[in-house]
């Protein structure tokens, strides 16, 4: 299986074949004899052009060199950046193509894309579960140590639940609820798996709850 990155890989085929066109402009202007005070001249002019229009061009070829070398996303990573999430369908020499949670498709320059907060979700090992579950204030002591007993229960039993950072704890007494805290993370990185895991325990609480009267 090729380890080569199909983005790195475009990115080269590009650059050589804009060196290729460079090449063959400076050979044709030897061909046609053109003074050395012209070429500086032309040379001259092309400098500064580049430096006052062609700024961003540059910073998102630099960029997206970053994009490619450091690799912080992938094709096919769902993640948020600034205020947007999506997932990412292309990086290119000028930008990302970003596919919206609504289908739509948005472009980003590169040197934009690098400079905002970053959240990979595909990179992440596991989706956090926190919730706060409030019991009312008649809840007899037998009855919450019961609950408190059976949510541990069930979450270390849970096929999908890691046990090793699993907290369920009374965490206090709130403005009008017994409130325990409860804190797990669910085995997988799908969105809507998770949210069908996170269903089932919720439902499973329910029960809980009812069998403690």
């Amino acid at each position: 299986k090729s380890k080569v990155d199909p983005n790195a890989a475009l990115v080269i085929q590009r650059m050589f074949f804009y060196g290729v066109l460079i090449l063959l402009f400076i050979t044709a202007l030897g061909m046609l004899d053109i003074p050395v005070t012209a070429l500086a001249f032309i040379s001259g002019a092309v400098a500064i052009g580049i430096g006052f229009g062609a700024q961003n061009i540059i910073n998102n070829l630099i960029s997206g060199w970053i994009l490619m070398s450091e690799r912080p996303v992938r094709i096919g990573d769902f993640c948020s950046f600034g205020n947007e999430m999506g997932t990412i369908e292309e990086i290119g020499l000028r930008s990302t193509r970003i596919r919206r949670r609504d289908d739509t498709l948005v472009s980003v320059p590169n040197a934009d894309f690098v400079q905002r907060e970053l959240h990979n979700y595909a990179r992440r090992r596991a989706r956090l579960y926190e919730t706060t579950l409030g019991l009312r204030y008649e809840t007899t002591p037998e009855q919450l140590r019961y609950v408190l007993v059976r949510l541990r229960e069930m979450l270390n039993r849970h096929p999908k639940v890691s046990p090793e950072k699993l907290h369920v704890r009374f965490d206090g007494f709130g403005a009008y609820s017994l409130d325990i805290a409860l804190f797990a993370y669910i085995r997988t990185r799908d969105r809507l798996i998770y949210r069908a895991i996170r269903e089932d325990i919720n439902l499973r609480i329910i029960d809980i709850i009812n069998e403690a009267g």
